[in-house]
């Protein structure tokens, strides 16, 4: 009969290797004979680095597996894992989340929408036709845009457009 001792490290050696081990880790573990936690545990980055294929980020999943445990590699502090969240409170964190975007995409119609009407409320220039004669007149005078953009009160644009649009 096995004694408690030895049976506890079997169990932690069958838990630890329920961990999603790449095939050089474990390639890594049957080359090292190590085959407990204890030998593990007492192994340092340095020794497993030694064996064929086997670089930091090998070493990295084995103190990742350990970290599960609250153990290390010989030599090395215990590498802290981040508390993981649980499925309900993430649940529940995406139901907020979600609602609070319907919320946020109600606003943006609203806004649109007033938009739209503030958009509709804005009266249209009304033309002038006098106003297009006596530019196009002067215009036909001075031929310069800025000079008569300045006497009449308009923009450069203005007057651009309106003899434009009487030679269109």
């Amino acid at each position: 009969m096995e004694e408690p001792a030895n049976q506890a490290s079997q169990e932690q050696w069958k838990f630890f290797m329920e961990f999603p081990f790449s095939q050089r880790v474990q390639n890594v573990f049957v080359n090292a004979e190590i085959n407990s936690i204890d030998r593990l545990t007492k192994t340092n980055a340095q020794e497993i680095c030694k064996y064929r294929n086997v670089g930091r980020l090998a070493v990295m999943e084995i103190r990742l597996a350990l970290a599960r445990m609250n153990l290390s590699l010989d030599g090395e502090p215990v590498y802290k894992l981040p508390e993981l969240i649980e499925t309900d409170q993430l649940k529940e964190r995406l139901m907020a989340l979600e609602q609070r975007r319907d919320e946020i995409l109600v606003q943006i119609q609203q806004l649109k929408a007033q938009i739209g009407t503030q958009k509709s409320l804005r009266r249209k220039p009304q033309k002038n036709p006098d106003l297009d004669k006596k530019i196009l007149a002067r215009w036909k005078e001075m031929q310069d845009y800025k000079i008569i953009a300045e006497e009449f009160g308009v923009t450069m644009n203005k007057v651009r457009a309106v003899v434009v649009g009487r030679f269109a």
